[in-house]
C-alpha cells in the first residue's frame, strides 16, 4: 500500500542529501513559492530560467530519485497513482483533459519540510 513519507522522513533525507541535490534544489523551491504549491512544469522551468519543460522535467526528476532512493523508497511505495520518480514530491492532476499539460501539487508534507527547513528560492 502506498504511504507519502512523513515530513520529519522528508526533512532529514533533505538534509542528508544537500550537497547532491544543491544544483537541482532550486526547481523544487520554485514549486514551492507557487499559490498552493501547485504549478505546471513549464511554470516551475520559467521560474528557475529555463525556456522549456524538458530539462525542468528532467532535473527535477533526478532530484525526486535522490531523495526517494535515499529514503529506501520507490515511486510506487509513495503513490499508487504514478511509477514517476516525481510522485515522490508531487500528486499529478490534468483533469482528463487530452493535450493539457499536468498539474503537479506538493504533497502537503514536502510543503512542511521545506518550510521547517527555512530553505527559500534566491532568484
Amino acid at each position: 500500500m502506498a504511504k507519502i513519507p512523513s515530513t520529519e522522513e522528508y526533512m532529514a533525507a533533505f538534509t542528508r542529501c544537500k550537497p547532491a541535490i544543491k544544483g537541482r534544489l532550486k526547481l523544487l523551491l520554485a514549486h514551492h513559492q507557487c499559490h498552493g504549491q501547485v504549478a505546471t512544469m513549464t511554470e516551475i522551468a520559467h521560474m528557475v530560467g529555463y525556456k522549456s519543460f524538458e530539462p525542468a522535467n528532467l532535473n527535477y526528476g533526478k532530484l525526486a530519485r535522490i531523495i526517494c532512493e535515499d529514503m529506501g523508497r520507490t515511486p510506487a511505495d509513495i503513490s499508487s497513482e504514478s511509477d514517476r520518480w516525481l510522485a515522490t514530491f508531487v500528486r499529478f492532476e490534468n483533469e482528463g483533459r487530452k493535450g493539457e499539460q499536468w498539474r503537479l501539487t506538493l504533497y502537503p508534507e514536502v510543503t512542511e519540510a521545506i518550510e521547517r527547513l527555512g530553505w527559500r528560492l534566491n532568484v
